[in-house]
Formats: structure tokens, C-alpha cells, sequence
């Protein structure tokens, strides 16, 4: 009997917390440091909360509603962020609340 997957170093939990954790690391990584494109965090900034999305081998993504709103309750007092891995692009997506209606 093989160890539980939970355990497995490779474990899609895992593998999306490393993940996570580097896109935080490198999410200002962009060509100059003045790009006004630009996420500012650092690895110790506490301000982001960082949802990942790895659909690289897909053609299309479907985020709902629902989703944001609940990772927008979730981050409560920091900015939500999304980085969606599709195709060879990464796609940066602050959550803010629109309170122009």
C-alpha cells in the first residue's frame, strides 16, 4: 500500500502551495521596475492574497461570480489576486469591488 497523497511530494496541494508561494516571490517581476503593469509584492508582503490557476495545456478558462466573491471574502483585509497560467501567457487579475453602480 502506497503512502496517502496528501503525503506525496507531488501532490496537486503541494505543487499549487509552491506555486502559490513563488508567484508571490516573483508577482513584480516585470521588464523594468517602474512598469506601471506591475503587482508590487514581495515575499513578506502581507497586503496580497494569492490565488493561482494552472491551465496552461487549456484554450479557455471559465472564472465565475461565485468564485471571485468568495476569494474576495476570503482575503478580508488584504487585495485578492489571481494569476491564471494559460497557454504561455500569465494573466494578473486584482479583485476589486465596484462601488460606481
Amino acid at each position: 500500500m502506497g503512502i496517502p497523497s496528501y503525503l506525496n511530494p507531488d501532490s496537486p496541494q503541494k505543487k499549487g502551495r509552491r506555486r502559490e508561494k513563488k508567484a508571490t516571490q516573483t508577482i513584480n517581476s516585470g521588464t523594468l521596475h517602474f512598469d506601471p503593469r506591475d503587482i508590487k509584492v514581495t515575499e513578506t508582503d502581507e497586503n496580497y492574497l494569492v490565488d493561482t490557476k494552472d491551465v496552461s495545456l487549456q484554450k479557455s478558462f471559465k472564472l465565475n461570480l461565485d468564485d471571485i466573491e468568495k476569494f474576495y471574502k476570503q482575503s478580508k483585509t488584504k487585495t485578492p489576486v489571481y494569476l491564471i497560467y494559460i497557454g504561455d501567457y500569465v494573466v494578473k487579475a486584482i479583485i476589486q469591488r465596484n462601488y460606481h453602480k
